[in-house]
């Protein structure tokens, strides 16, 4: 059996635009996150919402 490259190299672009595409449609959804947090007043309190509002500032297009 011989090993046919052209037909391996097509098989393996179609698989990298497939996913490409994919990747882009997944972008493309708006997810919405809900962050719940005790809202009575704890020690602690002051540096979660910190902790969240820092990594929230990390990730882009939040509305």
């Amino acid at each position: 059996m011989k090993f046919d490259k052209i037909g391996f190299l097509r098989t393996l672009l179609e698989l990298c635009v497939s996913n490409f595409l994919l990747v882009y449609r997944f972008t493309e959804i708006k997810t919405t996150f809900f962050m719940i947090t005790p809202t009575y007043s704890r020690p602690i309190q002051p540096a979660e919402l910190v902790q969240f509002c820092t990594i929230f500032n990390l990730i882009g297009n939040i509305h």
